[in-house]
């Protein structure tokens, strides 16, 4: 919340302070819960239809505008650099300069998915919220390095493999691939509870496991309905990504708050009560 002073000088406009507001609140527990994905997926396309143009703004911003910027500069920057012909200061930049587009991407990526949070819990679609994910930029980065784990340990394991026995390679990839499945049915809403919820990185992953009991199938449909959507925007020249994008990604929103008991529909009793620490 935006700090509020009782001067009328400093603080001229005090009731556009919903403007910097973000609608994160604790008072309502993390709850087990399981909805039909008809629940979830009505959720998310009621809101999608009331704040399409803002959702598409978001994207514009998040995905062409600061990206293309960055990109824009990075290489003037390389360029600079490159001119000295010095191949050690010309390598040391490359990296920090790809350093700071992975930093950018991880922050627009915390930014949009507060942004979703709070028009799917019925507040202002506030495109502040963008550029308010500084302060989560560590836990999802270790977040982000324990997801990696599995995947770069797969590859890794299999590229070794390859070289010894295909057949076996083949085996081992399949195991990993399932191992990984499992791993993402039970902690996808890791991500969305350090963002959300600002819970710590280990305890993200305790309370994702215990939010999607009961959930896997509407994990399924989210993931296969989104896939299928996207297909859908990808067709005409990728315009429709656009529309469908932003639908996603309400369709995840939707999906974690629902079973999280933070979003209930009608009638619909949590299991149990998990408190977030």
């Amino acid at each position: 919340m935006a700090h509020q002073t009782n001067c009328p000088i400093l603080d001229p406009i005090p009731n556009l302070a919903w403007l910097q507001t973000d609608f994160h609140s604790t008072m309502h527990p993390v709850q087990n819960t399981v909805p039909t994905f008809g629940n979830i997926f009505n959720h998310a396309v009621t809101v999608w239809k009331a704040n399409l143009w803002m959702m598409i703004a978001a994207l514009l911003i998040t995905s062409f505008v600061i990206p293309f910027g960055f990109n824009i500069a990075s290489a003037w920057v390389q360029g600079l650099v490159d001119n000295v012909e010095n191949p050690i200061l010309s390598k040391t930049f490359g990296v920090i300069l790809t350093t700071v587009g992975i930093l950018l991407n991880v922050f627009l990526g915390i930014g949009s998915t507060k942004f979703s949070i709070q028009v799917l819990r019925g507040g202002p679609p506030n495109l502040g919220l963008l550029f308010q994910g500084g302060n989560l930029l560590l836990p999802i980065l270790g977040l982000s390095i324990l997801w990696g784990i599995v995947p770069i340990g797969a590859v890794f394991v299999c590229s070794f493999l390859a070289n010894i026995n295909p057949v076996v390679c083949a085996v081992v990839g399949l195991i990993l691939f399932i191992f990984f499945v499992v791993l993402f049915q039970w902690f996808w809403p890791s991500f969305y509870l350090v963002v959300d919820r600002r819970t710590k990185v280990i305890e993200s992953l305790r309370l994702a496991k215990e939010i999607t009991k009961g959930n896997n199938g509407n994990t399924c449909y989210v993931f296969l309905v989104g896939l299928g959507i996207n297909l859908l925007g990808a067709i005409p020249c990728g315009v429709g990504l656009l529309f469908t994008v932003p639908l996603v990604s309400l369709l995840w929103g939707s999906a974690y708050l629902m079973i999280s008991g933070q979003v209930a529909p009608s009638g619909l009793a949590p299991k149990s009560s998990i408190e977030v620490s």
